[in-house]
């Protein structure tokens, strides 16, 4: 029979896509290691690992033991929440995804705060896309996430609008919108344009809300194209260009006057989050605990925001 120990070791293998570094990260010897997946091998009758290249890469049993592996630690440490929230202890584990912007530029202190109270919970934020989000859901490997569109499972999940962002239009202090304050959906295309990479999630955002405003994507002058918030506003710092960013992530760059916002003529580049969860699952206590806390103070920062824009 298997059990937890045996999974934990298979899933830290597979996760580290190395036997040694599963032994280290687990205080192992690698002998320990290997032992133990021959056991689980001897006991389904079949081979979990091949060898490709020097690299080990899962057979389609493995991804399918896997797969419920993932399932069952998590259900473990799910009931040993319950069970410490039970016993009294303010303790325990919290799984989220979300998007980079909320991620690394809203969620971080919204977190702290709520540890502050309660600093027995551990708060894991994983940053992904919107539909990784979703299937991390519905597998059972997040407690809850944030998404900025509703999709079309709406049978098995659960969404609130928690949260509404601006992106806004960013230039050099010494650049003529700066000193204009306001430029028309044509001005766009005439500027050099840093965008965020391809493919990624800020992107299509920004695509999107272009694409509403009436510019299409491929109109734009596009001269560079970079991985997060923080290096394209460094890049609009150096001159080379200008670009559209989430406010949220341009809060020290415009508060400390390093660029200036640009405002579109008669066009809203408003952004809305949803926090989302399995509609058929009760969150846990903790979890439960942090998901209202996060919608309140959410709600604070956004109207802080919006008062302080007027």
């Amino acid at each position: 029979m298997l059990d937890v120990t045996q999974l934990n070791i298979f899933s830290k293998v597979v996760d580290m896509k190395s036997f040694s570094d599963a032994a280290a990260a687990l205080h192992l010897t690698q002998s320990a290691v290997s032992q133990q997946i021959s056991s689980i091998e001897n006991y389904i009758e079949e081979p979990l690992f091949i060898s490709k290249r020097k690299k080990i890469v899962l057979t389609p049993i493995g991804k399918y033991l896997y797969d419920y592996s993932c399932r069952i630690l998590f259900l473990m440490d799910e009931a040993r929440r319950d069970v410490e929230h039970v016993k009294g202890h303010d303790g325990g584990t919290v799984r989220m995804s979300a998007g980079r912007v909320l991620a690394e530029h809203v969620l971080p202190g919204v977190l702290l705060s709520f540890r502050m109270r309660h600093p027995g919970v551990t708060c894991q934020i994983l940053i992904r896309n919107s539909d990784a989000v979703i299937t991390e859901l519905l597998s059972g490997l997040i407690d809850f996430g944030f998404v900025d569109e509703i999709c079309k499972d709406t049978d098995r999940l659960s969404f609130e609008k928690v949260f509404e962002d601006e992106f806004v239009i960013l230039a050099d202090p010494d650049h003529i919108w700066s000193v204009k304050g306001e430029i028309s959906p044509e001005e766009i295309v005439q500027e050099d344009f840093v965008m965020p990479e391809a493919g990624s999630e800020i992107r299509k955002a920004i695509n999107s809300l272009l694409s509403e405003a009436g510019v299409p994507s491929e109109t734009l002058r596009i001269t560079t194209e970079l991985g997060s918030p923080t290096a394209i506003m460094e890049a609009v710092l150096s001159g080379c260009g200008v670009s559209i960013v989430s406010k949220s992530a341009a809060v020290f760059y415009l508060e400390h006057h390093l660029l200036k916002q640009v405002k579109l003529k008669n066009v809203s580049l408003a952004k809305k989050y949803f926090l989302v969860q399995n509609a058929a699952d009760t969150l846990c206590p903790v979890c439960s605990l942090l998901a209202e806390f996060l919608k309140t103070k959410l709600a604070v920062t956004e109207r802080s925001r919006s008062v302080s824009a007027i």
